[in-house]
């Protein structure tokens, strides 16, 4: 059974590679997946079951092969693990586990020394003619779910003025997935820095899922050219949009949910809860914004970030 594909290498100049598996029993391949690939995936969420039939004594290698996928051109070898079926078949410490393990084993390539990736997965054998009444162990992903959620952009400060007339149009820009990004009015003509917008933006969320960023950018709207970038930031949300998942509840980034975080998952280090004098049931937050990878001094976005189950 073949769980997980992870960490795997890049075989396409421009993106991640398009992964496929094949199971091969020495040189006879038994499965080939290619109609199943995924796209641009460097982590997938395989979940496959097989069934194969093996004689032994004979060709006993069993070999797991994931392969990138080329449309125009012959497909790669990502990399591969091989499994001496015979060897373990008759390894009495092996035999004697009843849950055989699952197993992370690290993909090779003959041009590379490194690891190339990793599968997760399990391989249980039995004698053709065993009366087998186990079934087979239920790997279907997790159902797919929607969240939403709700974010908040109130102000900015300290935005860099970057137009002759020594102002900026400011806009601010948010997504998840960067196909699906939103955007707030404009505000003209600001020479202070301090865009205001009290804008609310509703953000769907596919779950399950592994990217969890929110990306935040701050823009100068330009007419006859293209619109200038004025720094932006990230979010890392893994834990709310966890959170919110398994528990079937709305959450809110609040103060007081981000204090009640153990130490190791308090992961949004660039933010700053309101004070509050300013804002007495802790749910606004300033975000510390950055351009070229150095921090802006004094260039925050202020939000609220609210995330729920959309049934």
């Amino acid at each position: 059974m073949t769980i997980e594909l992870n960490n795997l290498a890049k075989r396409d100049t421009f993106s991640e590679s398009d992964p496929y598996i094949k199971i091969l029993l020495g040189d006879k391949e038994l499965v080939n997946e290619r109609n199943k690939a995924f796209k641009d995936c460097k982590n997938c969420k395989w979940y496959q079951y097989y069934d194969l039939l093996i004689e032994l004594p004979g060709s006993s290698k069993l070999r797991l092969q994931v392969i990138d996928y080329d449309a125009l051109f012959s497909d790669d070898l990502i990399g591969e693990t091989s499994i001496d079926i015979e060897d373990r078949y008759f390894d009495n410490r092996w035999q004697a586990l009843e849950s055989k393990p699952i197993e992370v084993r690290q993909l090779y390539h003959p041009d590379y020394e490194k690891s190339q990736g990793e599968v997760l997965m399990w391989i249980e054998m039995f004698d053709q003619g065993e009366d087998i009444k186990l079934e087979p162990w239920n790997i279907e992903p997790e159902p797919k779910s929607t969240l939403e959620m709700r974010l908040i952009v109130y102000e900015t400060e300290g935005m860099e003025n970057l137009d002759i007339e020594d102002t900026s149009d400011i806009y601010v820009m948010a997504y998840v997935d960067a196909d699906k990004k939103f955007q707030t009015d404009v505000h003209y003509r600001c020479s202070t820095g301090q865009g205001s917008f009290n804008w609310r933006m509703l953000i769907p969320i596919e779950f399950p899922r592994n990217k969890f960023d929110l990306t935040l950018h701050a823009y100068d709207c330009d007419i006859l050219s293209r619109d200038d970038f004025i720094c932006g930031a990230r979010l890392n949300l893994s834990q709310i949009f966890n959170d919110v998942n398994v528990l079937d509840l709305p959450l809110q980034l609040s103060s007081d949910y981000y204090a009640n975080l153990p130490l190791e998952k308090k992961v949004l280090s660039n933010i700053e809860f309101a004070a509050k004098d300013e804002d007495e049931e802790g749910v606004k937050f300033w975000v510390q914004l950055e351009k070229d990878g150095k921090k802006r001094r004094k260039s925050f976005m202020l939000f609220t970030s609210y995330a729920t189950v959309v049934c």
